[in-house]
């Protein structure tokens, strides 16, 4: 359970860096630009997903640890210092995740663009699309992956038609 956890908080931070690509290096994002990437982010609540797992991962973390334990009361101390380290290291990998995605929205979207976007994502559509995403993506996902597997069974079939195996006692 535990892995399954810390799979899918950084499957999140992985998401994002793929879903932006590589960053390139091109010239400095001026600090204005920057600062409109960032709200546009923040507005389009981008980073809050990872916010969001922090305490489901956490209270794995935890989970996990008493049960593994032995030491009683010195569990309180180690468990403040997983918490710590956690937080910090969502920290680092949101900043590198920010820097390597700020130029990617600079290099697709205008000043204009960014501030439209802001907008919508603070309007009350943008709002709500933004509260409903998560619950709409989960009823979303089984149906997708289902219809892969359909798709994939499909053209297993096909290609099995069209390449029969070799008959028995032949080798290729």
């Amino acid at each position: 359970m535990i892995q399954m956890l810390v799979r899918q908080v950084a499957a999140a931070v992985v998401a994002l860096v793929l879903v932006a690509g590589p960053a390139k290096a091109a010239d400095p994002i001026p600090p204005e630009r920057q600062k409109l990437i960032v709200e546009m982010v923040e507005a389009a609540g981008m980073m809050r997903m990872i916010d969001n797992m922090l305490p489901a991962v956490m209270a794995e973390f935890e989970r996990a640890f008493r049960a593994k334990s032995h030491k009683g009361q010195n569990d309180e101390d180690a468990i403040a210092s997983i918490r710590k380290f956690v937080q910090e290291e969502i920290s680092i990998v949101m900043r590198e995740t920010m820097a390597n995605i700020t130029p990617l929205f600079a290099e697709f979207f205008s000043d204009d663009d960014l501030r439209q976007l802001i907008q919508f994502h603070k309007s009350p559509i943008g709002q709500k699309s933004q509260a409903v995403m998560p619950q709409l993506f989960a009823k979303m996902i089984p149906i997708i992956q289902r219809m892969q597997g359909n798709l994939v069974e499909r053209v297993r079939r096909r290609v099995e038609l069209l390449a029969p195996p070799p008959a028995k006692g032949k080798q290729g």
